[in-house]
Order: structure tokens, then C-alpha cells, then sequence
């Protein structure tokens, strides 16, 4: 993998779950990533729970709230899992 891709590949976790708590349409998503809903879920989930997990100065990365919104949403229909 390219320098360029592998890069762009560790910030898709990010933009993925900016768009999810933005209200993006799944589709919206699949067709940025040009991957399926499995694939940018997996990305995702791989990062949230790290950052979840991480604590700085008493907070997490991310908010346990934040992360229960984007987690069920896997599929263009919401499906849980």
C-alpha cells in the first residue's frame, strides 16, 4: 500500500464517524469509502473503541453516548447486529 493510501486509510475511521453522528445516509458513506457498510463499520468500530477506551485528562476520546449512536448503524437499513 502507497504512503497516500495508507494515510488516507487511517483518517476514514474519523470522517466515518463524523458523518454517522452528522445523520449521513449509509449509502452517502459506502459511496465515499467505495467500500460496503461491513467495511467502514469494521474501520469504525477498530478506532472507536480505542478512543472510547483512551482517557486524557479525565475524558475519553470519544463519549461512550457518541460511540452507542454510531456503533448499531451498520447497514443502509439500521440493522443491529
Amino acid at each position: 500500500m502507497s504512503a497516500l493510501g495508507k494515510w488516507l486509510r487511517e483518517w476514514q475511521p474519523i470522517a466515518i464517524h463524523s458523518a454517522m453522528l452528522a445523520s449521513a445516509r449509509p449509502e452517502a458513506i459506502m459511496g465515499a469509502l467505495g467500500s460496503s457498510m461491513q467495511v467502514a463499520h469494521e474501520r469504525w468500530q477498530e478506532w472507536a473503541v480505542q478512543q472510547r477506551d483512551l482517557i486524557t485528562s479525565g475524558k475519553p476520546g470519544i463519549a461512550a453516548e457518541e460511540f452507542d449512536t454510531v456503533a448499531p448503524i451498520r447497514s443502509p437499513r439500521h440493522p443491529q447486529k
